[in-house]
């Protein structure tokens, strides 16, 4: 989907503009993400970096995955909101947050990792693509 996209944490401190395409929405269930989100999947969508213009301050830190890979993630470092995280092997790309976007364009998610993962009590519509793992 190719448009201008914006949001904000919940404070207001950063500001989050995304000018050209985003794939996804998707929805990763591993772990580290259930503990990033306070207990559900990351919903994010994949941006190249050069089209996200963040402005506030953000803390990161980095952490390696379940899939063996290296992350970052980044949050308001004032009210601890997850602004986006960025997948050392995906250079260039940024997994932005939807909940720092205002009005989300999207209708349903594309595609769901770490189902695996995933919490008994969540459910997944029949045609999101679902992945046991990465894929």
């Amino acid at each position: 989907m190719t448009t201008t996209i914006s949001g904000s944490c919940a404070c207001g401190a950063v500001h989050v503009a995304i000018d050209g395409d985003a794939a996804g929405p998707y929805q990763c269930f591993c772990r580290q993400c259930q503990h990033a989100s306070g207990g559900g999947p990351a919903t994010f969508v994949m941006v190249a970096k050069d089209k996200v213009r963040v402005d506030g301050e953000v803390t990161s830190y980095e952490e390696t995955t379940q899939s063996g890979n290296r992350a970052s993630r980044s949050f308001c470092a004032k009210c601890g909101t997850a602004i986006y995280s960025e997948p050392a092997k995906s250079a260039g790309a940024m997994m932005v947050k939807l909940g720092v976007i205002d009005n989300p364009p999207w209708d349903t998610v594309k595609a769901a990792f770490w189902i695996s993962e995933k919490p008994a009590w969540f459910s997944l519509p029949p045609e999101v693509k679902q992945f046991p793992t990465q894929p």
